[in-house]
């Protein structure tokens, strides 16, 4: 349930963001301001919450901060199905994906013009690197070759590779277009004019139905390719994954491939309803609602996971005292 919200809730608010950026490309500071303050805030609000209560109510089981700190370290040894991290903060992704847009398509006013705009272009670079090192941590901490600090969780990114290069290819699809426009001898303003005709939002929603048709596949091929590396690494047969004697197994090449961010964008094909249906032309005349509606959601999963977090530890402490 908390896997689908993220999987689901994370490209629908992606595909919103990018939509307030075609109708208004000067709002990228204030998308990255409101994403990042978001971030910030959800981050804060959990280590306010793992500080104060977390350790707060472990320290009554185990004496200390520091045994407490230990027995959450090794909560893989007593759940199975605990990868060995937790990410939900999706504010992370928006704002790295805000971020990567901006440098790569952002026009500078100041300092970064001319030749210089390479410079800037390369800044891209960055939120890049950020989602493969959090790639890494996940699959270091799958393998239990390193423990990711639950002080961490917050800043982890939450979206599959998959899903970065879906964001990825939307702005290439919109930069080529941009590029075909004005090589038929189009100006700048008058392709920022035909980007809200209703006729690119249907040509653009096809786009994103198509896409999240191609990666749906992509990212279903991905899985299997994953889970028969899994197997040849551990010497485990494919079909001998699904017999019950192997469920162990099982739930170490689930969290393996999860680990890789398989899986999550299979669910896309199920929107594709929805995104025929989008349209980035029409806003809300109530601005309020474009910020109150992310909130929301965020606030939503937040509490998911704090419910699915709270009933591990009530299960894992149980067993351990009784």
């Amino acid at each position: 349930g908390n896997s689908m919200i993220i999987s689901l809730g994370l490209p629908l608010l992606l595909i919103s963001n990018f939509s307030i950026l075609l109708n208004d490309r000067n709002r990228y500071k204030q998308l990255l301001l409101i994403n990042g303050s978001i971030a910030l805030v959800i981050s804060l609000f959990f280590l306010f919450l793992y500080n104060r209560y977390i350790i707060g109510i472990l320290s009554l089981f185990f004496g200390g901060r520091p045994e407490s700190t230990a027995f959450l370290d090794q909560l893989t040894d007593y759940v199975p199905e605990y990868k060995g991290y937790f990410t939900f903060n999706i504010y992370i992704d928006l704002f790295l994906c805000t971020l990567f847009m901006f440098f790569v398509d952002y026009k500078p006013k100041k300092i970064f013009t001319g030749r210089k705009i390479i410079i800037f272009r390369l800044f891209s670079v960055f939120p890049v690197l950020y989602e493969i090192t959090c790639i890494v941590l996940k699959l270091l901490a799958t393998d239990k070759k390193i423990v990711i600090p639950f002080s961490a969780f917050p800043f982890l990114s939450t979206k599959p590779p998959l899903s970065f290069l879906l964001f990825v290819s939307i702005i290439v699809f919109t930069k080529g277009r941009e590029k075909r426009y004005l090589k038929h001898g189009k100006t700048h303003e008058e392709y920022q004019a035909f980007i809200r005709t209703n006729t690119n939002s249907f040509q653009f929603s096809r786009f994103l139905a198509k896409t999240a048709i191609i990666f749906g596949i992509a990212d279903l091929i991905q899985v299997f390719i994953l889970l028969f590396v899994f197997c040849s690494n551990n010497g485990v047969g494919f079909t001998e994954l699904l017999e019950p004697a192997n469920a162990a197994v099982f739930t170490s090449a689930v969290n393996w491939t999860t680990a890789w961010g398989a899986g999550d964008m299979i669910l896309m094909i199920t929107i594709i309803p929805v995104v025929l249906l989008f349209s980035y032309t029409r806003t809300t005349k109530i601005k309020i609602i474009d910020t109150g509606i992310p909130l929301v959601s965020i606030l939503l999963i937040v509490l998911a996971y704090l419910e699915g977090f709270y009933r591990i530890l009530q299960s894992t402490l149980g067993n351990l005292v009784f």
